[in-house]
């Protein structure tokens, strides 16, 4: 059964989903920074290798380099995503 809620019900619905999940992430700071620190060493690797290709080869697989170091970092972004909820179910 569905029910409706209005405007300002949705937004506090959604304020206490976020302020829940900072709440559990801010609980470990530690393993959350070095995930970020982690997460942003792998992709400045990632970036300067694809940089390294691009310089030598424009147009690799018919992209040029802009896409492709917007290819690594949204893959940084998502893998952390991914991360972030399998210890969230792991917790649960």
């Amino acid at each position: 059964m569905a029910v409706a809620v209005g405007v300002g019900g949705a937004a506090r619905l959604y304020a206490s989903v976020a302020a829940g999940g900072f709440r559990r992430y801010a609980t470990y700071r530690a393993a959350t920074a070095a995930g970020v620190f982690t997460n942003t060493v792998f992709g400045l690797v990632l970036a300067y290798t694809y940089g390294a290709l691009w310089d030598e080869r424009p147009g690799l697989g018919g992209y040029d380099q802009a896409q492709a170091l917007t290819y690594v970092w949204l893959g940084q972004v998502f893998l952390s995503t991914l991360a972030l909820g399998a210890a969230a179910s792991r917790t649960n």
